[in-house]
């Protein structure tokens, strides 16, 4: 199995990983291979992806971009998606994707690497036994296009 980053012939192969991984969910998959392509390869590109091959078939990967610390002054990658195809999951290849992005951040002086999950995640244990520790005392917040305008400003003077 090789470790890599994505090209152009993997974005089928990711549109695929992406739409199993969201099976069951109520939300639909509308990311394209145009997307994708945009998002992931052209220049100056702030989405990244590498992708487990195994005898020529992309059976996982993993996307991320970088955020940014004010307070260390470090970049951190933020893992938004780890996909292994189900007929692959329990042979290490989530461990080798997570160890392959988390030596990229030890190589580029990255502070860490760090990603979300929902709560009912069956993966938290994989996660755990990566040696992952879950942030306490965090909330995640959203603000999609328009809310703000519909919002009333929540009285905080910021």
């Amino acid at each position: 199995m090789e470790i890599r980053d994505a090209r152009s012939d993997d974005l089928l192969s990711l549109v695929d990983l992406i739409i199993e991984l969201e099976e069951g969910r109520d939300l639909p998959v509308v990311v394209t291979e145009e997307v994708l392509s945009r998002d992931l390869l052209s220049e100056g590109a702030v989405v990244h992806a590498i992708v487990a091959e195994d005898a020529g078939e992309v059976v996982g990967c993993a996307m991320w971009s970088l955020t940014y610390s004010s307070r260390t002054g470090r970049h951190r990658a933020y893992m938004s998606d780890l996909c292994v195809t189900r007929s692959r999951r329990g042979l290490g290849i989530g461990r080798a994707l997570v160890a392959a992005l988390a030596a990229r951040c030890e190589q580029e002086g990255w502070e860490r690497l760090e990603w979300r999950t929902l709560a009912d995640n069956p993966a938290h244990r994989f996660y755990e036994r990566l040696g992952a520790v879950p942030l306490d005392g965090r909330t995640t917040f959203v603000l999609t296009p328009g809310a703000l305008a519909e919002g009333d400003g929540g009285g905080t003077g910021i």
